[in-house]
């Protein structure tokens, strides 16, 4: 049987996906657009006529515009306004022409009709708005071009002095700005939910600060907000005292960590003790520290945990041939028992622990011992 070249075989193929991947109108997205579209995004669209992709993916016509061999453009009879075609025809704030409002009226044919209620008067063609309402217009007050003074509302087709209790004028109302919750200060100036208006200022309440968005909160207590607005507390922590902290028992709050053990590692206290087992049994076998797991600190701190009263057993030199790599230590004085650790990373029995009673020679691990770390 006659074999092909394999060579030859794997040249073809890698200019087959070669073709494929130049073949499909999104460079190599894998979309396959029929002639005369293209690909936006794994959509294919036709940009000759698409008003959202008019002559490139993502390119707008106005609001109510058409797209036609890929120039934007407003369908007849509407022209455009800014960022939007209107029929300037019926548009009662482009009536006639783009800009002209008629306000209080309507419009028809491109002309603006002023009969929406008795007090609305026709200020003329060159008026935007054309039609005022001269019974509530400041700048109109009982006829075109009658402006009340900056103190004065319009009130029933005559200007008027705001009253003593609300002595500042808000568009065509009287407010009391240093008290008015929806203008405080300012016009327009709206306080939160919260917050009441004192002298002109949104004020919290007692205990409480004002945050972005006229929220008060009590940065002492608030997780979103602890003790600064914006601060929020990492998941599995509460605020306390304006400080987040882990809300478990026996946890410690290192950093945006909570962690078991007695204290915090690392540069400024971010980071974890690692947890290790000495190897002997018992939940007192258990400890931690800032020790990596298997190295020859953690089985001094294994040797420690087993024995706190302990010490270095001299026998160790003449028990192990790698004594270097493991601890041996002697449980007292007058040694009752001895255990070895073996450490990463490079002793032959790295993670094993032997404890003995036979004294005062200490033993050393087998892969058969218990493991420890």
């Amino acid at each position: 049987m006659r074999r092909g070249n394999p060579l030859a075989a794997l040249g073809r193929l890698a200019l087959l996906i070669a073709l494929a991947a130049g073949s499909g109108c999104g460079g190599g997205k894998g979309v396959e657009c029929p002639a005369g579209q293209t690909d936006c995004g794994g959509v294919c669209k036709d940009l000759q006529s698409d008003p959202v992709n008019c002559n490139g993916c993502g390119l707008r016509c106005a609001v109510g515009g058409v797209c036609t061999l890929g120039v934007c453009g407003c369908p007849s009879p509407t022209q455009l306004c800014g960022a939007a075609c209107v029929d300037t025809a019926t548009s009662a704030a482009n009536c006639g022409s783009c800009g002209h409002a008629c306000g209080a009226g309507t419009c028809a044919v491109g002309a603006c009709t002023c009969t929406a209620g008795p007090t609305v008067m026709d200020c003329g063609a060159g008026a935007s708005p054309q039609c005022r309402d001269t019974g509530a217009d400041r700048a109109n007050c009982g006829a075109c071009n009658l402006a009340c003074p900056a103190d004065q509302i319009c009130a029933s087709s005559a200007c008027a002095a705001c009253p003593a209790a609300t002595p500042d004028v808000c568009g065509n109302t009287c407010r009391d700005l240093q008290a008015d919750h929806a203008n405080c200060g300012t016009c327009g100036k709206a306080c939160g939910a919260a917050q009441t208006c004192v002298g002109g200022t949104c004020t919290c309440p007692a205990g409480q600060t004002a945050c972005p968005g006229g929220a008060c909160v009590d940065v002492l207590t608030d997780s979103s907000n602890c003790g600064a607005c914006g601060t929020v507390c990492p998941a599995g922590q509460a605020c306390s005292g304006g400080h987040c902290a882990c809300t478990s028992a026996g946890s410690q709050t290192c950093g945006a960590l909570c962690c078991e053990g007695t204290a915090c590692c690392g540069t400024g206290g971010t980071a974890c003790q690692t947890k290790h087992d000495a190897g002997t049994g018992g939940a007192g076998a258990v400890f931690f520290d800032c020790n990596p797991a298997g190295s020859q600190a953690a089985a001094q701190g294994a040797a420690l945990v087993w024995a706190p009263a302990g010490h270095v057993s001299s026998q160790a030199g003449n028990t192990c041939s790698f004594a270097t790599e493991c601890v041996a230590w002697e449980n007292a004085a007058s040694p009752t028992a001895c255990g070895v650790w073996c450490y990463a990373p490079t002793s032959l029995l790295a993670g094993k622990v032997e404890i003995t009673t036979i004294s005062p020679v200490c033993l050393c691990p087998t892969s058969m011992s218990p493991a420890w770390h």
